[in-house]
């Protein structure tokens, strides 16, 4: 077993204990994926753990599911399934680990956001985009007296909170018309050393560089999404205009790693029809050496097409 998240950042945390009755189920929240011969990839959207199992050792635990006996386990094993959100005593307990979880974010406090949204339209057209297409294609965007009006907003919360982030989103912030906007907003970052996250789809940040050049002072953070390789991503992530972009994109944040308080964030969104390439996405990145860059990191977020609606999330 090799985890590749820690306990730490699990949306759920389960801490068993010896007298705890034995545990019988393993959760239904699985995505799970061949990447080798000899090993597994088992995403669990339950706990957020992200792990690495070899086969003997995943056959041994579904041989234990069936069985609804997970003490004929290694202690060790045991204690990871366990620790890591893989089993429960039943499947009540389960769902009531999950309803828990929903209630807690829907409850959470949340701090108070400064944001940016330039514009609502988008250039592309993403298989799985929550946003309709009458909204992605709206040429609507924020006048100058809007961005001068939302940056003395945030200038008096900044005062107030000392939240010195700024997010920046869309829409699909990064278009060329909204290139005014995002000037402005960089020169505010800087006079008032406000760090700056964007999330974008990547497709314009070598039109970018330059102004992100010319404001080197500001802490930038970008995420950007890779879905597979070349060309699962040009289908999956579908230009507006019928346009690659893959290569587009790396070659952006190739560029955009280079620059010393740019921090990028590659995020793979996964499911089952993506898992079939992850391994080849595993090797492009070892391949762009981009593992091994202090300012390039990497997200995995589940996509689900339904959810279990014989689940209610209420107040009890």
């Amino acid at each position: 077993m090799i985890p590749l998240i820690s306990d730490e950042d699990l949306w759920a945390r389960v801490s068993p204990q010896d007298n705890d009755p034995p545990r019988t189920f393993l959760t239904k929240r699985l995505i799970t994926k061949e990447v080798s011969p000899e090993k597994l990839l088992v995403i669990n959207s339950l706990s957020g753990a992200c792990d690495l199992f070899y086969a003997d050792e995943w056959d041994r635990i579904n041989q234990c599911n069936r069985e609804r006996n997970f003490r004929s386990l290694p202690k060790n094993i045991y204690s990871f399934l366990a620790r890591r959100g893989y089993i429960y005593f039943d499947e009540t307990d389960e769902d009531r680990v999950f309803v828990s979880l929903m209630q807690y974010y829907r409850s959470k406090p949340s701090e108070l956001q400064n944001s940016i949204i330039p514009s609502l339209d988008c250039n592309f057209n993403c298989t799985y985009c929550f946003q309709p297409k009458s909204v992605r294609r709206q040429n609507l965007r924020m006048t100058e007296d809007q961005v001068a009006t939302a940056h003395k907003i945030i200038r008096e919360r900044i005062s107030r909170s000392g939240n010195k982030l700024l997010r920046v989103f869309g829409g699909e912030p990064l278009q060329l018309q909204n290139h005014s906007i995002i000037e402005k907003t960089l020169c505010f970052a800087s006079e008032n050393e406000l760090d700056l996250q964007i999330t974008t789809n990547g497709f314009h940040l070598l039109e970018y560089l330059q102004l992100f050049r010319k404001y080197r002072n500001v802490s930038l953070y970008v995420q950007v999404t890779l879905d597979g390789i070349s060309a699962t991503h040009d289908v999956r992530r579908v230009h507006a205009r019928g346009l690659s972009s893959f290569e587009r994109i790396v070659r952006g944040v190739d560029a955009l790693s280079c620059l010393p308080k740019a921090h990028i964030t590659v995020r793979h969104n996964i499911d089952q029809e993506i898992l079939d390439e992850y391994a080849e996405v595993m090797a492009f990145v070892k391949e762009k050496r981009w593992h091994l860059k202090k300012n390039i990191d990497f997200q995995l977020s589940s996509l689900f097409k339904s959810y279990d609606k014989s689940i209610s999330v209420t107040d009890t």
